[in-house]
């Protein structure tokens, strides 16, 4: 069995248990932002739609459902948060490479000369 499948058999068996003793405790009363959260989890890291509805014990149409009003939302904006030199520029295929922290907390790494006033305009939410 591949890690990824074995992976996936764990996400299952939690989702199972979990939606199982919420059913147990609550004679089918709505399922909390948290247990609704764990099914989307489990789907964005790969779990198929219908072994998630299957062990949450509903459709896949609630999955759906849950996708579009509990799921990740875009950040609006992205705002420079932190930049500094990376801790180890030898291990950087391109010296002088820059980690950006962004407000909506990804850190991404970009040559230090790509930070033209420009793009940390852009990045501030300034005009382009």
């Amino acid at each position: 069995m591949r890690d990824s499948e074995s992976n996936q058999i764990q996400v299952i068996k939690k989702l199972e248990l979990a939606f199982g003793r919420h059913r147990r405790r609550n004679d089918g009363k709505r399922y909390p932002a948290k247990l609704r959260t764990m099914a989307i989890a489990a789907l964005d890291s790969g779990v198929a739609g219908r072994a998630v509805a299957a062990a949450a014990g509903v459709t896949p149409k609630s999955l759906r459902n849950w996708r579009a009003g509990v799921g990740v939302i875009p950040p609006k904006e992205l705002k420079i948060v932190s930049a500094c030199e990376p801790t180890n520029p030898a291990t950087s295929v391109i010296a002088g490479l820059a980690r950006v922290t962004l407000s909506s907390g990804t850190t991404i790494e970009i040559p230090t000369s790509a930070l033209t006033t420009t793009l940390i305009n852009a990045l501030n939410g300034g005009a382009v």
